[in-house]
């Protein structure tokens, strides 16, 4: 017999992290999330995230209400990222970030339009925002890297975004115990509790058609590229979602699709990862790492450094024997 569904509007069930909130502890060099987090292409295919967090009707209900995505598309996308930059490469920063967004968050609550209450740091939904990371991260990654993330990159990559959840405040409760603890939740999220929401057509349609107040002649001109540029953006959107988020979103995914994303990577992939990090890494993620490595290169050198010859002669005490030549001076 088929399990019950959950009842509508019912938090989904899931098997957690069996442990109290731990004290967060910043990112640092060799983690995952170190490498891939400030990655320029990464944030290229993050808008998929973004999608899979306004499906949750708790969630479109707080981006309608309070979110300034519409009015200021671009300013809300770089806050954005600097926002989860600041997670990984910001250090004590990082801490004070998630207790910043704790704050601003608990402050949106309401009754939306739909005449439905909401509060942006229920439980669920906020636990939600950041389980769209790991699904994507692990979508992208064969894009970007040109392979799939083994089960124990994978189990690792998991364990990391457990770590993030401590910076970000998320609830244990709202944490699956492991990777395959997590994608059980996953898919039952996906079935149960998300939809194709007013603020998921929105975004969508705002995220591919590369609109922008243009002068007339110029938008006509500028038309073909932008409609171009819209395909990209719809294949780099929708390539960091599985197929059962795209089903229920109602967008077609074919193997048409799949075959121009992996195409048009094959042909930047090897190219962009020969270009310099200063280009591969927004600013922040960048000096963090150039910051980390040349700390690590003074340690590295200190250790290898040995004691002073004692060229002079010294007495049993230590001190120097003899008279010590004067020290030269310019008049």
């Amino acid at each position: 017999m088929p399990p019950t569904p959950n009842p509508p509007g019912a938090a989904v069930p899931m098997t957690t992290v069996d442990r109290p909130a731990r004290e967060p502890v910043p990112f640092g060099p060799g983690a995952r999330l170190w490498d891939e987090f400030g990655d320029v292409m990464t944030h290229a295919f993050s808008g998929g995230a973004f999608i899979l967090q306004v499906m949750h009707p708790t969630i479109a209900r707080v981006v309608d209400m309070h979110s300034d995505v519409f009015e200021e598309p671009v300013g809300r996308a770089v806050r954005n990222m600097e926002s989860i930059v600041k997670w990984i490469y910001g250090g004590q920063a990082a801490i004070e970030e998630g207790r910043r967004l704790i704050k601003l968050h608990a402050a949106m609550k309401g009754v939306a339009d739909d005449g439905e209450r909401y509060h942006a740091v229920e439980q669920e939904a906020y636990g939600w925002v950041h389980a769209t990371a790991f699904v994507t991260a692990t979508r992208i990654y064969p894009y970007i890297h040109g392979r799939h993330l083994t089960a124990k990159e994978e189990e690792s990559y998991y364990d990391e975004m457990l770590q993030l959840g401590d910076i970000l405040r998320i609830h244990p409760s709202q944490l699956p115990a492991t990777v395959k603890d997590y994608w059980d939740y996953y898919e039952t999220m996906v079935s149960e509790r998300l939809s194709r929401t007013k603020m998921a057509d929105l975004i969508l349609n705002q995220a591919t058609r590369l609109d922008a107040p243009l002068p007339p002649v110029i938008a006509q001109l500028t038309a073909p590229v932008r409609r171009a540029g819209g395909q990209v953006a719809l294949l780099f959107l929708l390539g960091g979602m599985t197929d059962s988020a795209r089903e229920k979103l109602g967008v077609r995914w074919t193997g048409a699709h799949e075959a121009a994303l992996r195409g048009m990577m094959a042909t930047i992939r090897p190219v962009y990862h020969r270009l310099p990090e200063s280009v591969r890494y927004v600013p922040l993620a960048y000096h963090a790492r150039a910051y980390a490595r040349e700390l690590e290169g003074i340690e590295r050198r200190s250790r290898k450094v040995a004691p002073p010859a004692r060229t002079l002669p010294r007495k049993p005490d230590g001190h120097l024997q003899g008279v010590v030549p004067p020290v030269i001076t310019v008049a």
